[in-house]
């Protein structure tokens, strides 16, 4: 099989086999950028959670092994089990342990390289996010870019700007609400992203061609075999195209920015709002 360890064939054609594990422990995470996903009916168990994390650091035909996991789902820091989890994760080899947290558990000790907090841009959650970061600097911040968010992108941007790891604003997948317009999408982005000072800045969801002089934000995402209560071990999802399904055209093909966007999103394609896919100088 070492032939068939680095691509996966999909009904969208040729992807990268992972290298990363996204357990869903539990089957709710509202504070989440929302996607195709299915919702699981149940947490995943400890020993479900266990059998997994094995099956993907252990190798075999479906690739290489795992040697990064994220951890998503509510009340993923309070799980009993999960310091165990963990540890097994490290001694199998994973390097890099990722979690999705929320704002309630964003304290909460975990041994972890990375906190992702999602972080919708209204004045409740604002002033609740300037608390968290002023006793957990370091979060890496995600805002979903929302009609009635778009207001509020600058100050979360100062916000990061005082203590987040980075900042990554993502324009909604399908399956996650319909995308404000992109003119106003821009004009909140180039307002905003100046407060942010030098943390780093990604923008998801939108191609480099539709973003002007803000095209050098966009940043490839690293796909991941995604597992829940009812998707485990072979049957797991491929993040991409399973859960999100990005596009390319050909003119995508002789684009500067190509190895670092992920391209456009087919739902929004017929909006009146964008341009026609082009390739950047």
């Amino acid at each position: 099989w070492p032939d068939r360890t680095v691509l996966a064939w999909t009904p969208a054609g040729a992807v990268a086999r992972p290298r990363t594990l996204q357990l869903r422990l539990a089957p709710a995470h509202p504070e989440r950028v929302a996607g195709l996903a299915p919702t699981p009916s149940r947490a995943l168990t400890p020993e479900e959670a266990v059998a997994n994390l094995d099956w993907f650091t252990t190798p075999g035909p479906r690739g290489l092994p795992v040697d990064g996991l994220v951890l998503s789902g509510s009340g993923v820091a309070a799980r009993p089990d999960l310091p165990a989890l963990i540890a097994r994760a490290r001694r199998a080899g994973v390097t890099r342990v990722v979690a999705h947290t929320t704002l309630a558990e964003a304290n909460a000790p975990l041994d972890v390289e990375r906190r992702v907090l999602t972080v919708v841009a209204t004045a409740d959650t604002l002033a609740q996010l300037r608390a968290v970061l002023g006793t957990s600097p370091g979060l890496d911040l995600n805002a979903p870019i929302l009609a009635h968010t778009l207001p509020g992108l600058s100050e979360l941007a100062s916000l990061a700007g005082e203590g987040a790891g980075s900042l990554t604003f993502t324009w909604p997948f399908p399956g996650g609400g319909e995308p404000p317009s992109l003119p106003d999408t821009l004009d909140a982005l180039r307002a905003a992203i100046p407060h942010a000072g030098t943390v780093p800045i990604t923008i998801k969801g939108i191609p480099a061609c539709w973003l002007g002089e803000l095209a050098g934000y966009t940043r490839r995402s690293v796909n991941r075999w995604y597992v829940d209560a009812e998707h485990q071990k072979d049957a797991a999802i491929l993040f991409f195209p399973g859960v999100v399904a990005f596009a390319k055209a050909d003119p995508c093909r002789f684009c500067a920015r190509d190895a670092a966007c992920d391209g456009f999103l087919p739902a929004w394609t017929d909006r009146a709002d964008v341009p026609e896919v082009r390739a950047l100088a």
